[in-house]
């Protein structure tokens, strides 16, 4: 029966090198729709929401005037970046293009180990060509320090999915884990991943445990990171982390823009259906290559088994029947001769008289 074999070493390469460029060129895209934004001037910087304001504020060692968690990790990203910059908005330009191109690469990355190559390439075509996606690196906003950070989990998250039974460190599940709790601290939209959580460990004990310990002591750091730059207890900080998920104001959600949210959720929504469709398809196609070959291999048993009982036995003489029809008579060459006289003439004398017309 036929068999398909592959050498499996130059497969993988190959597989790599076409990944590598996919995702390089779909990065070159994003890059070149943004700086041509960039450099033609179509859009201006906007500081709608007074993040550059409060970040030159922390900046003169001044009280924050944020009180969200995603904002105030930007706003303290935009002090470290000014000290060394100076008050310029063109940076903070610059600065989310690398988050944006940051997050490109850990969501294609994590959506390809979660969820598959479609859905990996699905998450790149839709992060290019979004518009939102390209006007938000001229608001100063949070938007894109939580998306980078949302997709680093993701990868993380998928990196996990991809460890083998026989590796059983806890370092990257309780890194995975960690990431998360940190998200979630910084803004609700991090709950979103805990089912990929546990569908990167798929119910295993040396994966589940890390993981969930490094979640609570990130949900923890960031409660007590709250509670030091607030000022008042743990049990008023989470008492105001709670109150901030529920915090919705002119298409805002906890200090960031709706449409993020809602994307997020939305392509997690996407990857899982999109998996789920093709994996019953891969099923269905399995199921019907399996049965083929179980037919074939029937098939081939039948014939060995009547190859084994006519086959005759080694050293044992095979005994024929006689032919019960009638064999043909046997030929008698016979020699065919006419007793002639020489003195016999069968020509026959015409007369000119004769008439043979009928």
């Amino acid at each position: 029966m036929y068999r398909r074999y592959t050498i499996t070493g130059t497969n993988n390469d190959s597989s790599k090198v076409r990944k590598g460029l996919a995702v390089f060129f779909g990065l070159l895209l994003v890059l070149l729709i943004r700086f041509w934004f960039l450099c033609t001037g179509q859009m201006s910087v906007l500081d709608d929401y007074g993040y550059y304001q409060a970040s030159m504020i922390q900046a003169g060692d001044m009280t924050p005037v944020f009180t969200s968690g995603a904002a105030l990790a930007y706003s303290g990203s935009l002090s470290a970046i000014l000290r060394f910059t100076g008050n310029r908005m063109d940076v903070i330009v610059y600065y989310h293009i690398v988050l944006q191109a940051l997050s490109f690469c850990f969501l294609s990355s994590g959506y390809r180990s979660l969820f598959g190559k479609a859905s990996a390439l699905l998450q790149m075509l839709l992060f290019s060509l979004l518009p939102w996606m390209t006007v938000s690196i001229f608001k100063i906003s949070p938007e894109n320090f939580y998306l980078s950070a949302w997709s680093l989990v993701c990868m993380l998250l998928g990196l996990v999915s991809r460890m083998g039974e026989e590796k059983r460190g806890v370092g990257l599940p309780l890194l995975a884990g960690l990431g998360l709790g940190l998200v979630c601290g910084l803004h609700a939209t991090g709950l979103a991943l805990f089912p990929v959580l546990l569908f990167s460990v798929r119910g295993r004990a040396h994966k589940l445990v890390p993981a969930l310990i490094g979640t609570i002591s990130g949900i923890i750091l960031t409660l007590a990171g709250y509670q030091r730059i607030l000022g008042f207890g743990f049990s008023d900080a989470v008492a105001w982390w709670g109150q901030g998920g529920l915090r919705q104001d002119s298409g805002r959600w906890q200090d960031l823009d709706l449409w993020l949210p809602v994307w997020l959720c939305s392509s997690l929504a996407a990857g899982i259906l999109l998996k789920m469709i093709l994996s019953g398809m891969r099923s269905r196609s399995a199921a019907k290559r399996a049965e083929g070959e179980a037919f074939m291999k029937e098939m081939d048993r039948k014939i060995e088994a009547d190859k084994a009982k006519t086959a005759p036995e080694a050293g044992k003489k095979t005994n024929y029947i006689e032919n019960p029809l009638p064999l043909p008579k046997k030929h008698v060459k016979r020699v065919m001769e006419f007793k002639l006289d020489e003195k016999d003439d069968f020509d026959i004398e015409i007369d000119e008289k004769d008439d043979f017309d009928i």
